[in-house]
This record gives structure tokens, C-alpha cells and sequence, in this order.
């Protein structure tokens, strides 16, 4: 077990300057063999990371870096690796196990990256180096991480030297081992040298003084080995790992076994691999004697091994963070999106000394938040669902599109602005461009093509678009001209209103309203079956995974009904059972409806799988085998049989109330004693239709005026 005792924070860390930090705490022996974290302490510092190691003193440790900003590379392996390390260089101490000295490890990480990202300027990707001190006197150790910038480049090819002896304890990650190669550094690391290879009394060559070594060879046409020094002779290196991962996935042969001076002449290829700058080919390579063996240039194997080993560092890199700064091209395309809007004004935001902000993308879309707020919500990462104020998302493309959750934000700096009659009010919430006819006034020297806040006539924002016309030109138009291009406004949440269901918003997001719609017809037409009809729509769901299909839902600000917390509790006055029958999610079901009691759940499932080459496939487990997928009207059935069971007749029994709007209500609207059906849906349609009886509703409060009339009239 580990528990964490607090995380001080230095003053500076909140200061905007400097891009590294190093991150500090310890660990001790606890109660119960746990272990337990005394204070993780943060500053800023201006060291390199050789230094960081140098002034920390002895102790195991490993360097990684971030992938996007928010996971780590190869972090199981590096969490491994760092503990074996510390096993090595303490050999006596039983005390602590792997699995305990591990979560400690990744609790630190977990916190310094999180302080890290919410404190440095940099919108870069960051090297990280995690270091754990030998064991004190007092068993107490400490742990350390240092961060800084790291910028993927490229790595050019590059001259290695063979030089210096193997390391006397290869398979420990030892920071001493800093000190211990600067004599090495100093003789051959001259000018040009990308890198010292060490090798023994027989031309053995073992591994680079920060990095793996490998060969290729080609024993026959068609067959290519890539060889390294044998495991017990090196580090492991976490990117060794993943070359031979590779090279397994590509068919290609991969053998520990020494690469020799003497064989040089017949390597196709050779190359550097380590956790910063993950693969590097070597094109000379100065042996001992002083010779210069030059390596072929153009090996297909290492392109091709280059290039798997990219997607396999994405694979493999463990994500610890979703909200993240933006990174440099998307504050450029956020910022010329916005400065179409507000201009010059775009500073207004960043440079507010009342109540600092920042912009964070959380699951692909744009929050611009208070940095308390947004320090505050980082408590709840990775549940976190939204926070701030929703500027838009940005695509797989890398395209940025402006939601009308920013519109308030834009009509406070907006630069140009148009205002539009009353009798153009509604035309334009309903989706449609603003005309001539319509146009109450516009800001002088608008130019064509600018981006603009729509107001009503009473300053009200109603949405934004894009001039289709300068202010000079517009005054010669006929009235039914398009003076502004429609691109969003606030009548979307009264256009989605009656729609806003969480299984809409999803499936809507991925196959889209219109074909929604048709199949949702096509149950009421009784062409196809309520469950083939939904099992096609779920089979259209594109999200990767279910906490962003989440997301979307909180984006929309999808709610329960303000007064079905007042239904709640009248029925739980009566002592009534709430018996939520649903075709949607049970998951989303349940995170709507947790904390309220006395409440049964019936729903399908959603399953998500996953194909070999990433993409999502979701599916439903349904509730029972009917055409419905699930049966709605079979809960109510169940009931009656209950009741007569018991020996209670119909006129005896608790009334049945069936509460409905959509499709999926169909088959339980005949069994119910009294049908609610929502106002304008489709379960009010088919009802008026099959001449059932039905009470409509709009919102909860309705419900509730009838239950408590109802209850009166049942006590007379």
C-alpha cells in the first residue's frame, strides 16, 4: 500500500519562466510493510539533467519522455527497470516490495507531470528523468524526477566510436554511472562523435555509454538479422525492448549475439536506439585502431524499423493525463480562428491580471478556464468531464471548429458585430444566413468574408458567422441578399432541446440526424424491428472509447429534467419503486441517475471491442431475445402477473404509469394503466395513431401535478 502524505508546492512553480523542474519526495517504511510518501516538494531549476543526476548522488534511475503530452513511453517498462535497478544497488533491504516501490514511483510521476504541464510555459513535449536514491540509515529513500523541453527531431546520421570497457554492473540503471563515464567522454567524445561504443579485448562490441547498439547483417539474400549484445552483458533498454517487438511483428530475425569489430565490413546497417532519441542510424563507426569502417546508408530494414518503431511507441506509451496545453500549431490555429472574431483583442484573454486564465484541451476539445479552477480539476483527472467554458474541438485533421458555447466570450471582444431586426431574429436560430431584409445595423468597415458576433437589436448574442458582403457593398443589395453566412447561435439549444438524449447525441455525432431519423422511421413505418434498427445505429458509433462519447454528452449539456428530483421524492414519500426501463446504456444510465435511491435499472449494455488496426466497434448486450432488443412492456406484464399472483384483481392492483417519448417505447405503451407521452415524439405519434390513450407531457413538473392530484383523489 502507499499512501501520500501532501504536495508542497514551491512559490515559483506558479510563476510563468523557466521550463524545467525537478520534483522531489520520500519514501519510508510504514505500518503494515505499506509505504508511505512524506512531502512531494516542486521548484524550478536550471539544471541539465546530467547535472540533476550528478548532485542527487548515487541511486537507480531512467530517462524517458512524454508522447503527446500526455503519456509517458514505454512507462511500464521504465517502472520496472527503475525498481530492479534500486533492487540491484540494494541488495540486503527485503523490506520494500517491487509492486509497493512501483505505485510509489508512478503516484510521483503521476503528480510531477500533472504540476509539471500546469506549471511550465513550454507547449513542447518534455524528457523526463526519474531517479531513486540508495537506501539511508534510517530507511528512509528519496525519489526525484526532472523535467525538461524535448523537442523530436530527426537524429542525423551520425559517427560512432569504439572506445572504453563494459560497465561492472550492466544491468543497473546506476546514476553513478554519470560519473563513472565522464573520463570516457572527455578522451573520445571529440568533435563529430555522436557516440562512444564499449568493447572488450576481442572487438565484442556491448552498447553506447547512453544508448543500445545493433547491427544488421544479411547471412543470405533473403534473410536479415538484427543483432544486439547479449541481455546480461547490457542495460536492458526500454526501445531494445521494442526493437525486438518489432522485429518479431515484421518477420524479421533478431539475435542477442556480440556485433565484432572484424565483421564490420559485412553490416548492412547499423543504429543507436535509447528512451530520448529513440533510433539513430550510424554511418561511421572509428574502431580502436583508428580505422574508419563507413556503414551502407540506405538500409530498407532500418527505414522500415524505424517507422514500426514509432507506432510501437505510441502503442505502448501509458497515458496518465487527458487535460493538456495546447501544443505551438494548435494555439496558431486557435488563435487565427478567434482573432477572425475579436482580433488584437485575443490578449484581453491570455493577459487578464483579475482572474487568470489559460486555454486546456480535455479529450479533443478547447477549454479556456481559470487556472484555480483548472488546478483544482486536475484532482479529478482522468474522470474529468468538462470545465470552463468550451471554446470548440479540434478534428482528426487537426481542424478547429468554433462552438457557440464560446459566444459569450466573442460578443465581449468582438471587433465587428451585426444586429439584426426583430423579424430576423428567428430566421436566424433556426439555422439560417442572415438577409438584407433582416439587417438592423452592422459596424462601419466590415470587410467581406470577416467573421462576426450577431446581436439582436437589444445587444443580445445570438450567434456568429461570416460577412458575405462588406459594409459598403451591402447597402446595394435587394433585400432577400445574404448579408452574414450562417455558422452558429444559441437557437441550438432550443432546436436540440426535445432531442437532447444522451444515445441521440452519440449515435447523431457518428452516422449523423438524417440517418438516425431514417431508421427511426423505418421502425415506425414496421419495416424493420426496434433492435435491428438500433443494432445498425450503435454499429455506427465511431468513438474510440466511452468516456469521450461522455464527453459529448457533457458538452451538450445534457441534464435530467430540473423537476425530476421533485418526481423522485414524491415518490419516495409513497415508498414507491422507480423502475427505469431503457434502450440506451446502462452505463450512462447509472451516471445520470447515481445518488437517487430505490431506483432498478433495466437496460442493454454497451460493449466495446477493438480491431487489430485500432478501430472501434461498438455493440449492445441486450436485455432479452425480443424484436425490441428489449421488451419494455414484458417489465409491465411481469408486474400484473405479480399482482394476480397475490391474489390482487385489476381493479384491486397499484396503477401501472408508463413515462415515454421515444421509438423504443412502442412495446410498452398498450400494457401501462396510464401512458405519459412527451409532447411532439414519436411515442405520442404512434399512440395518436394506434388510438391509445395518452396523457402529454412536457416537462416533470406536469408529471407531478398529476401524481399529487391523483393521490388526492384516491384518498377521497
Amino acid at each position: 500500500m502507499v499512501t501520500t502524505r501532501c504536495l508542497a508546492i514551491n512559490a515559483s512553480v506558479c510563476l510563468v519562466g523557466n521550463s524545467v523542474m525537478e520534483f522531489s519526495a520520500v519514501c519510508r517504511p510504514a505500518e503494515g510493510s505499506a509505504v508511505a510518501v512524506e512531502d512531494i516538494k516542486a521548484n524550478h531549476s536550471r539544471r541539465s539533467g546530467k547535472e540533476f543526476l550528478a548532485v542527487r548522488g548515487r541511486g537507480a534511475y531512467t530517462a524517458s519522455r512524454t508522447v503527446n503530452r500526455t503519456a509517458i513511453a514505454n512507462w511500464k517498462h521504465h517502472r520496472s527497470r527503475i525498481v530492479e535497478s534500486w533492487k540491484l544497488l540494494n541488495p540486503n533491504d527485503a523490506r520494500f516490495r517491487d509492486e509497493w516501490l512501483m505505485t510509489f514511483i508512478e503516484s510521483l510521476v503521476k503528480v510531477s507531470l500533472r504540476e509539471y504541464y500546469m506549471a511550465s510555459v513550454s507547449t513542447e513535449e518534455a524528457k523526463m528523468i526519474v531517479w531513486m536514491s540508495i537506501e539511508s540509515a534510517d530507511g528512509t529513500f528519496e525519489a526525484a524526477v526532472h523535467y525538461d523541453v524535448h523537442k523530436p527531431t530527426d537524429p542525423a546520421p551520425c559517427t560512432a566510436r569504439v572506445y572504453g570497457v563494459p560497465r561492472r554492473l550492466p544491468l543497473a540503471k546506476d546514476s553513478h554511472w554519470v560519473i563513472d563515464r565522464k573520463p570516457v567522454e572527455q578522451a573520445a567524445m571529440t568533435e563529430g562523435i555522436g557516440e562512444v561504443l564499449l568493447s572488450d579485448d576481442i572487438g565484442n562490441i556491448y552498447e553506447g555509454l547512453t544508448s543500445n547498439f545493433f547491427c544488421i547483417v544479411q547471412p543470405t539474400e533473403d534473410k536479415c538479422v538484427v543483432r544486439t549484445a547479449p541481455l546480461h552483458t547490457v542495460l536492458n533498454g526500454t526501445m531494445l525492448s521494442a526493437v525486438e517487438r518489432v522485429c518479431k511483428s515484421m518477420g524479421i530475425s533478431f539475435e542477442y549475439a556480440f556485433p565484432n569489430e572484424s565483421a564490420m565490413g559485412t553490416w548492412i546497417g547499423a543504429f543507436l536506439t535509447s528512451s530520448v532519441r529513440l533510433v539513430a542510424p550510424v554511418r561511421k563507426i572509428i574502431r580502436k585502431d583508428g580505422s574508419v569502417i563507413d556503414i551502407p546508408s540506405s538500409s530498407r530494414v532500418f527505414s522500415a524499423l524505424k517507422e514500426a518503431l514509432m507506432t510501437d511507441l505510441q502503442e505502448n506509451a501509458v497515458k496518465f493525463l487527458k487535460m493538456r496545453p495546447l501544443t505551438e500549431p494548435e494555439v496558431k490555429t486557435l488563435f487565427e480562428k478567434l482573432a477572425k472574431y475579436i482580433g488584437r483583442n485575443i490578449t484581453h484573454l491570455i493577459d487578464r491580471t483579475d482572474d487568470p486564465h489559460c486555454f486546456r484541451v480535455h479529450r479533443d476539445r478547447v477549454y479556456y478556464v481559470s487556472e484555480a479552477i483548472m488546478r483544482k480539476a486536475t484532482s479529478v483527472n482522468p474522470h474529468l468531464m468538462s470545465l470552463g467554458v468550451c471554446f470548440g474541438k479540434f478534428s482528426k485533421t487537426g481542424i478547429f471548429r468554433l462552438h457557440v458555447t464560446a459566444l459569450d466570450v466573442l460578443a465581449q471582444y468582438a471587433k465587428y458585430k451585426v444586429w439584426v431586426k426583430p423579424n430576423g431574429e428567428m430566421p436566424f436560430m433556426y439555422g439560417n444566413h442572415v438577409l438584407k431584409a433582416h439587417l438592423g445595423r452592422i459596424t462601419e468597415d466590415t470587410p467581406e468574408h470577416q467573421g462576426v458576433v450577431v446581436f439582436s437589436m437589444s445587444d443580445v448574442p445570438l450567434g456568429f458567422g461570416a460577412t458575405a458582403r462588406s459594409t459598403q457593398d451591402a447597402k446595394k443589395l435587394d433585400p432577400t441578399s445574404v448579408i452574414v453566412f450562417h455558422q452558429a447561435d444559441v437557437g441550438e439549444y432550443l432546436r436540440n432541446e426535445d432531442t437532447l438524449d444522451t444515445g441521440t447525441v452519440i449515435i447523431d455525432a457518428s452516422i449523423g440526424e438524417a440517418e438516425r431519423k431514417r431508421l427511426d422511421n423505418a421502425v415506425l413505418n414496421g419495416t424493420m424491428t426496434y433492435r435491428q434498427a438500433i443494432s445498425e445505429m450503435w454499429a455506427g458509433v465511431t468513438f474510440n472509447a466511452f468516456d469521450d462519447a461522455v464527453a459529448l454528452c457533457a458538452d451538450h449539456k445534457i441534464s435530467l429534467d430540473p423537476a425530476f428530483r421533485r418526481f423522485h421524492s414524491l415518490l419516495q414519500i409513497q415508498n414507491v419503486t422507480l423502475k427505469v426501463v431503457s434502450a440506451g446504456l446502462k452505463q450512462i444510465v447509472e451516471l445520470y441517475l447515481k445518488g437517487f435511491e430505490n431506483v432498478e435499472i433495466f437496460s442493454n449494455e454497451c460493449v466495446i471491442t477493438h480491431s487489430e488496426d485500432g478501430r472501434a466497434h461498438w455493440s449492445l448486450n441486450y436485455v432479452d431475445d425480443s424484436p425490441h432488443g428489449h421488451d419494455k412492456g414484458s417489465h409491465i406484464r411481469k408486474l400484473r402477473e405479480t399482482y394476480r399472483a397475490n391474489g390482487l384483481a385489476e381493479n384491486e392492483r397499484p396503477k401501472i404509469i408508463f413515462i415515454g417519448d421515444g421509438v423504443s417505447d412502442l412495446s410498452a405503451a398498450r400494457d401501462a394503466d396510464v401512458v405519459f407521452a412527451k409532447r411532439g415524439k414519436d411515442l405520442a405519434t404512434y399512440c395518436e395513431r394506434e388510438g391509445v390513450s395518452v396523457i402529454l407531457w412536457d416537462d416533470f413538473n406536469q408529471i407531478c401535478d398529476w401524481i399529487e392530484s391523483f393521490r388526492r383523489s384516491d384518498a377521497n
